[in-house]
């Protein structure tokens, strides 16, 4: 009888092992899918290198990223690219072993294949709410993935993400307000 009994503690002890193992095979992967945990640190490297090449050019952020390959703030193409997105860096772009070494019109073409954008009219003496970084196109769930001047990723809704560069463009074309 002893036996029969552990015959169905051991079995009931696998059930459970395998239906936790599938529920977690689910979850996890929808996770990182909605929430992208792994592509937070390409849009973060890129975030941190602009506040960097920002620090040393008197607040400024490079015209494009081809500037911030050239000078070795970042040091591959392959930044530029989302995991999740089907964007590749192509076969034949320059500097994809030595970025410094490649010529800078040639470097700007990071944008044509690339899944993040610069933010307009923004310098690093802007506020910490401002979006400096941003990926090109929704990939998550209707989700944005963007670097704040604060130094936090968020990704944030289509129209939240619209509503805030529509405020933010408007607000730092207008330039600094005069101290009352």
């Amino acid at each position: 009888m002893q036996r029969g009994n552990q015959v169905t503690i051991l079995a009931v002890t696998l059930l459970c092992l395998a239906a936790l193992a599938a529920v977690l095979a689910w979850v996890v992967p929808a996770i990182d899918k909605r929430w992208g945990t792994k592509d937070v640190c390409p849009l973060r490297e890129i975030g941190i290198s602009m506040k960097m090449y920002a620090g040393e050019h008197e607040g400024k952020f490079p015209e494009s990223f081809g500037v911030m390959l050239k000078e070795g703030y970042l040091t591959t193409p392959k930044v530029f690219v989302n995991r999740h997105s089907g964007s590749r860096v192509p076969d034949d772009f320059p500097g994809c072993d030595e970025p410094k070494d490649a010529d800078l019109a040639m470097l700007h073409q990071v944008h044509d294949f690339g899944d993040y954008a610069l933010a307009r009219y923004v310098s690093n003496h802007c506020s910490g709410d401002v979006i400096i970084v941003y990926e090109r196109r929704v990939i998550y769930d209707r989700l944005r993935g963007c670097f704040f001047n604060d130094g936090h990723v968020e990704w944030i809704s289509e129209d939240q993400f619209q509503e805030q560069i529509r405020k933010q463009e408007g607000e730092l074309r207008q330039g600094p307000r005069a101290e009352p």
